[in-house]
Formats: structure tokens, sequence, C-alpha cells
């Protein structure tokens, strides 16, 4: 457990993070339904925005808070392995594993992160388990396409590579 405490291995991969954690908060805030979860997240006070985000920031990019940030690095630091020991399409249910085992990291480690959506309760569990699955819905679906993109470039093309032979055959 004590590898979720570490910093990212570099500065790089800590900024990327952080404006990725923050897409996430603004695509969350936007389209979250629970009238008291949206109120909460728009009144969420932003953390630091690191060095890439202040330059690349115009006025439409979204700082993180901490708990969205620290959510993302657990959810990196879980997928990262996967992404590249195996084959991402041999992993059956990739998002629920990686966000049970995300609610169990954050409810040992930081159960200070989302804890007044801990206090909004349904018939159907904590709002904040949900939120933290929504985050990591988000951030696998982002990091597999990214994943996937990356592998169908380096295939070459058929008819890149073979383009005479296929326009004579019609194909």
């Amino acid at each position: 457990m004590e590898r979720f405490e570490q910093e990212n291995s570099s500065e790089f991969q800590a900024n990327i993070l952080n404006y990725i954690a923050g897409y996430i908060q603004k695509m969350i805030v936007s389209k979250e339904m629970c009238v008291y979860c949206h109120e909460y997240l728009e009144n969420m006070e932003s953390g630091n925005a690191k060095d890439l985000l202040r330059i690349k920031n115009r006025g439409g990019l979204t700082a993180p808070s901490r708990s969205f940030e620290k959510v993302v690095k657990i959810c990196n630091t879980l997928l990262t392995p996967i992404l590249l020991k195996s084959n991402l399409f041999s992993e059956k249910n990739l998002v629920n594993s990686i966000a049970v085992q995300v609610c169990n990291i954050v409810n040992e480690l930081h159960p200070d992160l989302f804890q007044n959506l801990d206090k909004h309760v349904e018939n159907l569990g904590s709002h904040k388990n949900k939120m933290i699955k929504k985050i990591v819905s988000l951030f696998v679906t982002m990091r597999a396409r990214h994943h996937c993109k990356l592998q169908n470039s380096q295939r070459t093309k058929v008819r890149v590579q073979l383009s005479k032979l296929i326009l004579f055959k019609n194909q």
C-alpha cells in the first residue's frame, strides 16, 4: 500500500495527471444529475494547478481539486501495469475491478476525500463511491482509447505499403 503514497515518478507525469484530473472534474460537474452532488462539486476548492495547466490555460481549463487528483493518481498506478504487461482486451470487467480497488484504497488510506458526499446516502449506497466510480470509468476509458490508438498507429497499413497492387486489384 505504500506505493500509493509515493509521488509520481516524474514531473511530466504529474503534470499530465493534473491536466486529466481537471478535465474529468469538468466533465463530471457538467453531467451530474444529483442536485446535492452538483452543488458540492461546483463549490469544491480547486487544488494547485501544475505548470502544464498554467501554461495551457487560456481561461477554459479547470484546476482539479485535491480529491480528484488523488483518485486519478491511484487509478493510474493500478492501470499502468495492466497496460504494460497484457493485452487490454483480454481483461474482463477492467473498469469495475479497478473501480473497486480504488474505492478500497481511498476508504483505507484517504477517508477524508469527498467527505461531504459520504453523508449524502441514498438507498443504493454512498455517493462517495459513485463519484469515485465515475472518475475511474472516465479515466480508464480515456487511457484505453489512447492505448488502442497508439497500437493501431504502430501497425503498417496494407494499403500504404502495397498501394499500387491494391489499386490495380480494385480493393
